[in-house]
């Protein structure tokens, strides 16, 4: 708050004043949603998708069972190993999005538009 003043209003047997108060806001910047990888677990229940999952998964650990690093690096290759299995087998999930106007409110439009057209 920057100033608040408090006004006295006519002569009556009211015990109200009209406060004024000047504000200063600050506005914060909205943080930017990181790009999280969702993939199509869905895709799971198939038992043709959930074996071809397992193998690639399979494949990846022994090839990075040989490795000589620190914790660190182990992890992070074994992070990438599973993103890789993912994005190959399962792909990511599609985001449906809803049309925000129906097919009837389109009509609608157009036959309220042809008809001011027309001077119907």
């Amino acid at each position: 708050m920057m100033d608040v003043r408090s006004y006295h209003g006519t002569d009556t047997a009211s015990d109200h004043f009209l406060v004024m108060a000047k504000l200063k806001i600050r506005l914060k910047a909205c943080k930017k949603r990181s790009d999280t990888l969702k993939y199509d677990i869905g895709k799971l229940k198939e038992l043709d998708i959930k074996e071809q999952f397992a193998v690639s998964t399979a494949n990846r650990f022994q090839a990075l069972a040989d490795i000589d690093a620190d914790i660190e690096e182990k992890w992070e290759h074994y992070k990438k190993a599973v993103h890789e299995a993912n994005r190959e087998v399962l792909g990511r999930v599609k985001q449906k999005k809803e049309e925000w106007i129906s097919a009837d409110t389109w009509k609608l439009e157009i036959e309220e538009r042809t008809s001011t057209v027309l001077g119907k």
